[in-house]
């Protein structure tokens, strides 16, 4: 619904000021005003469809529920655009060492990738065996900031099966270099900031807006605190779409790596196919950027 609200409101010439507003950072406390602004110009349009009543044709009851929708539709659209706004933000924000919790982070991709197998320390060759290209992982995550290291850590925190099934497979697939543990090298962290930045591409471009706008909805409504009702306030969601971005990153990840590397053999293919995370979505997405 959301989507088709946003691509009405854009194309009217009546509605051009709205649709810049739509297109700001508009708050939330200026949502009623916005909302009136639309209805005003927009409500005569807003009617329901008529109802046949034997042979006569009357109009169904008009309109009070259109203005809720209506509101959760602004509200929705405004949400993520200031959700596109924080993307890069992390994504301008480059790595610290002197953060801790950057530091933290960095650490827990190790520890969630490498299992087992305490790290060395924190400058060394070893950060190849999980695809840096030098010995401070700080210098490969310049192209993507903090969202690429928040990105890489959820994956390798939340579908670690894919992740390492990647990291343990690809070189017996594709060759390559060998990393410090004499292990076939493939360059998963470095590819991964690669595919952050072309999935934040993607929202940038609006492509993922239907994504955010049914993230908002469920997050609408689920249950809160054991009531009935969800978040009211699109903004309180932030969290949920943050977690809808890596979902992306992570399955699109997967996809590409399958694409590029169907039919070459080896134990790589059965390690990602049996991830329930794979979605045919992020196959398309993939197909869409192969394609430019």
């Amino acid at each position: 619904m959301t989507l088709a609200f946003y691509a009405s409101v854009v194309s009217s010439r009546q509605l051009r000021s709205a649709a810049g507003t739509l297109s700001s950072a508009t708050t939330a406390a200026e949502v009623p005003a916005l909302v009136q602004d639309i209805l005003a110009i927009k409500r005569p349009r807003l009617t329901l469809p008529l109802r046949r009543r034997g042979h006569r044709r009357e109009q169904l009851p008009g309109g009070p529920d259109i203005e809720p929708n209506v509101v959760a539709c602004v509200a929705h659209v405004l949400a993520a655009n200031a959700f596109r706004s924080a993307l890069a933000a992390a994504a301008a924000t480059p790595y610290d060492s002197g953060r801790p919790a950057h530091e933290s982070a960095l650490v827990q991709l190790w520890a969630h990738m490498k299992p087992g197998v305490p790290l060395p320390e924190r400058k060394g060759i070893h950060w190849a065996d999980i695809g840096f290209q030098g010995v401070d992982p700080a210098s490969d995550f310049r192209s993507g900031g903090e969202l690429a290291l928040r990105s890489l850590e959820w994956m390798a925190r939340e579908r670690g099966e894919v992740a390492r099934g990647m990291l343990s497979a690809m070189g017996e697939v594709a060759g390559g270099r060998p990393s410090s543990g004499g292990v076939a090298w493939y360059p998963w962290a470095c590819a991964g900031i690669q595919i952050v930045h072309e999935v934040r591409g993607l929202a940038e471009a609006r492509l993922l807006d239907g994504v955010w706008y049914r993230t908002l909805a469920s997050a609408a409504a689920a249950p809160r605190n054991g009531s009935t009702g969800g978040a009211s306030d699109p903004w309180a969601a932030q969290e949920q779409l943050t977690i809808a971005f890596y979902k992306i990153v992570a399955e699109y990840f997967a996809a590409r790596i399958i694409k590029t590397f169907a039919g070459r053999g080896g134990r790589w293919h059965g390690h990602v196919n049996g991830a329930s995370s794979l979605s045919f979505e992020a196959l398309a997405l993939s197909d869409s950027i192969s394609a430019d």
